[in-house]
């Protein structure tokens, strides 16, 4: 799957997603899967972001600790500091 998807927001009051437009547009490429019924048995995760189309697109635990954007093959995890700062770390999905 590649190309530019529009995606929906589920939370306009989470911290990630806060100022975010209802509706936006992002980049997938991948040729992987991420289900989200696999999403949604693991009570920690909340997914915030998704697409008819190309399906989940950013997922956090509901701590904030872990943020999970699945945008080109791999699943990009943010640092655990609240601020978002740092180097980002790309790992297998």
């Amino acid at each position: 799957m590649f190309g530019v998807f529009g995606h929906k927001i589920y939370s306009k009051t989470n911290l990630l997603t806060r100022g975010f437009d209802d509706y936006f547009l992002a980049p997938h490429s991948r040729y992987t899967e991420v289900r989200k019924e696999d999403i949604e048995k693991v009570n920690d995760l909340e997914i915030l972001a998704d697409s008819e189309e190309a399906g989940i697109y950013l997922v956090a635990t509901r701590d904030l600790r872990r943020i999970f954007i699945t945008v080109i093959q791999n699943m990009i995890l943010l640092p655990s500091n609240r601020n978002m700062t740092g180097i980002l770390q790309k790992v297998s999905i």
